[in-house]
């Protein structure tokens, strides 16, 4: 099954309000999706390019769900 990333802010802007985790899987849950991971662009970047986690990525810090 493929795989969907999306910022968080831009998510929630979209929809119009703003979820607290729990909130966001349960809203997920009940449309038969399964949020897979939380995380932020540097660490997809640091992941990718198997930095250390003090070395600078150049991403920023917008968190991303993947679904």
């Amino acid at each position: 099954m493929p795989t969907v990333s999306v910022g968080r802010d831009l998510l929630f802007e979209s929809l119009g309000r703003t979820y607290t985790q729990d909130e966001f899987e349960e809203l997920c849950f009940d449309f038969g999706i399964e949020l897979d991971d939380v995380t932020t662009e540097k660490a997809i970047i640091r992941k990718e390019k198997h930095l250390k986690e003090d070395e600078d990525t150049g991403g920023d810090e917008e968190i991303i769900y993947k679904n």
